[in-house]
């Protein structure tokens, strides 16, 4: 944890409110004492609960980053996995396609994490994964502006485009489907799904919005994405070499390091 810039945000947060500890104690439920620690940089023994508190009485967030052994994000990894996967699946049928694809047009700017082109269909794609849906809103309407701009988008590569799909893939997760299902009037506009959404990679033809959710083990994420897990007890070589730090073997196990970073507690986007 990077202990002492999160403390000096959470202070700072709070003289910014003109509030005393006491009151942010009282509106987190959290004491008084509890507070000065937090502020102090003394939050190894704070529960993850009460410094989340702490944080929302000030309408900032905390938000807990997972980092693996070589210190990447493990969402971030996941993506990639994922991308990894849709890009093979896109060039199996014959779509040529450019990772990352940034564009700036009429001052919109953006990175679209798949762009796709079928000469012989003269159909672009807007290829778009999410491990984990945060904000729909936001999504959606991101990818509205990139399916309204595809056309240009690939008239700057050369590619003159007659249709336009879009493709938002999905990692299947129950807490992902439920959101889906949650949203499911704002998420209806992408009604291609399943074999369809798959017969029109194949074939392109005319506009196409599709959802395509992917189980986690067909890309090769971690099995602990899927759920439970039963881990047999380590020999002993290896547990001692791993209680006592050996880098070597923290990278072989499935752990990662958690670290609250400081640029992760930012204001709350009010609403």
């Amino acid at each position: 944890m990077r202990d002492r810039a999160v403390a000096n945000l959470l202070r700072l947060s709070r003289i910014r409110l003109d509030l005393r500890q006491s009151d942010v104690g009282a509106k987190a439920d959290v004491s008084r004492a509890s507070i000065g620690e937090h502020e102090r940089g003394r939050i190894e023994g704070a529960t993850v609960s009460a410094l989340r508190r702490h944080a929302e009485a000030l309408n900032v967030s905390l938000e807990i980053v997972l980092r693996g052994p070589a210190g990447q994000l493990a969402q971030d990894e996941e993506h990639a996995l994922l991308t990894q996967w849709v890009k093979r699946r896109l060039e199996s049928n014959r779509w040529e396609t450019e990772a990352e694809a940034s564009y700036s047009i009429y001052g919109e700017r953006g990175r679209i994490d798949l762009l796709g082109w079928r000469a012989d269909r003269r159909a672009v794609l807007i290829d778009e994964q999410k491990t984990d849906v945060p904000d729909v809103q936001d999504l959606l309407g991101t990818l509205d502006a990139k399916e309204r701009l595809a056309t240009r988008i690939a008239h700057e590569r050369g590619w003159e485009a007659d249709s336009v799909g879009v493709l938002l893939v999905i990692t299947r997760t129950s807490r992902n489907v439920a959101i889906v299902q949650r949203f499911a009037g704002l998420f209806s506009r992408y009604s291609m799904r399943g074999s369809a959404a798959d017969r029109w990679l194949r074939d392109p033809v005319g506009p196409a919005r599709m959802l395509v959710f992917v189980p986690p083990k067909a890309v090769g994420q971690r099995a602990w994405r899927t759920g439970r897990r039963r881990v047999s007890r380590p020999r002993t070589g290896l547990r001692k070499a791993y209680m006592a730090g050996t880098n070597s073997t923290v990278a072989a196990s499935p752990s990662a390091n958690a670290s609250v970073s400081s640029a992760t507690v930012g204001r709350t986007t009010q609403r």
